[in-house]
């Protein structure tokens, strides 16, 4: 099953018409034949009932459809967030910190405890971040904090 079979399945379900969907879709109307044969083939199940050139969803048609839709959607999320990865829209944000540092030295401006900051949503709700907080006790655990995993560290000097 490949992404392409998907979308010519939708767009004929949208028109009911073949002719119509392979002028939609740019391709031949062949083009669009074929790949719904492969695909009826694959499901081992008929799409569309085709009587005297009209054409309607079967039931594993109807079936398919809603499931065709759920997997397009997570396609397009999935492409979406790849693009905002490949931007350094999105990605991994790993602060560590000594527990003994005062929550608010965090950042001045912003009164928030730990559990605050983690709880915290990114101000870009639409851009999938991923945060993790690291607490370490004690002052050996300076040098935790400049290994790769962690994007920022936090200590107080006395």
């Amino acid at each position: 099953m490949k992404i392409r079979q998907i979308e010519y399945f939708l767009e004929v379900e949208k028109t009911l018409n073949i002719t119509k969907a392979a002028q939609n879709m740019y391709v031949t109307q062949t083009a669009i034949t074929k790949q719904l044969q492969l695909l009826e083939e694959e499901l081992g199940f008929a799409l569309f009932s085709r009587e005297n050139k009209r054409m309607r969803l079967t039931e594993g048609g109807i079936f398919f459809k809603e499931e065709a839709l759920r997997l397009m959607h997570q396609y397009h999320l999935t492409r979406q967030n790849v693009a905002a990865y490949r931007y350094g829209e999105a990605g991994c944000i790993n602060i560590g910190f000594l527990k003994t540092l005062i929550p608010s030295c965090f950042c001045p401006a912003c009164p928030l405890s730990v559990p605050d900051i983690r709880k915290s949503r990114s101000t870009f709700t639409d851009i999938p971040t991923r945060r993790s907080i690291s607490g370490f006790k004690t002052a050996p655990s300076i040098s935790v904090l400049a290994l790769p995993c962690i994007t920022a560290g936090f200590i107080t000097i006395l």
